[in-house]
């Protein structure tokens, strides 16, 4: 039988500990893994109790109006927002919708949500999802309600992205740019525990059109 000496006894005690924190960090990481997959879970599960639309296309947008340089000031915390193409498109053209959001001031990275886009369907119509290349799972309901879009997205490490969804819309009627709006019923933050912040993000009253310089707010002193 092989004996062990002291030396070799006292180098296998020293990594131990090492061994142990290792073995902690996995733990960690996979405890955080099933943390975001239990989150997938439920809000796909919210979202599908109506139609589920999985299906998404790269449809082609309209501009349809003029762009410009206006600037928008987010302030510090949690933004979401929505940016279109036009405010003026013409009448069954097809403009494109796009939700945001950003943290500003704060080191905080979302890893989940479940977005609310809201609009008149007496002067949108929903067409269809624009597919993203990253790494979030998404899933959208076009026909959540009459004048409602619901989306959910996570992804384990982080959005990774701004974008929260992007869908096309067919122009029924003018003066539609007002009637859109979103909100969030859930908004989870891996720097906290997969902790909700729904309840802190800041909504930007009305859609910005694409080209609009977006600047973050300078901390208070």
């Amino acid at each position: 039988m092989k004996m062990t000496s002291g030396n070799e006894f006292r180098a296998c005690r020293a990594c131990a500990p090492a061994k142990e924190n290792q073995m902690t960090r996995r733990a960690n990481s996979f405890g955080n893994r099933r943390l975001a997959n239990t989150r997938f879970a439920a809000l796909f599960a919210a979202l599908t109790a109506g139609a589920l639309v999985t299906a998404c296309q790269d449809d082609p947008i309209t501009p349809g109006g003029e762009q410009n340089q206006e600037v928008v000031v987010l302030d510090q915390g949690l933004n979401v927002y929505l940016v279109v193409t036009s405010d003026r498109a013409p009448i069954g053209s097809t403009i494109s919708v796009e939700a945001r959001v950003r943290a500003v001031g704060e080191d905080l990275n979302p890893t989940a949500f479940l977005a609310n886009l809201r609009y008149d369907a007496e002067l949108l119509e929903p067409v269809a999802v624009i597919a993203q290349r990253d790494d979030v799972v998404r899933a959208v309901n076009l026909q959540a309600g009459p004048g409602l879009i619901k989306a959910a997205g996570a992804a384990a490490n982080g959005l990774g992205t701004e974008i929260l969804v992007i869908v096309t819309m067919r122009v029924k009627q003018t003066g539609y740019i007002a009637s859109l709006s979103i909100d969030l019923d859930e908004l989870t933050v891996i720097q906290e525990n997969f902790a909700d912040k729904a309840s802190q993000v800041q909504s930007i009253d009305a859609p910005l059109l694409s080209g609009t310089v977006v600047v973050e707010a300078t901390t208070k002193e």
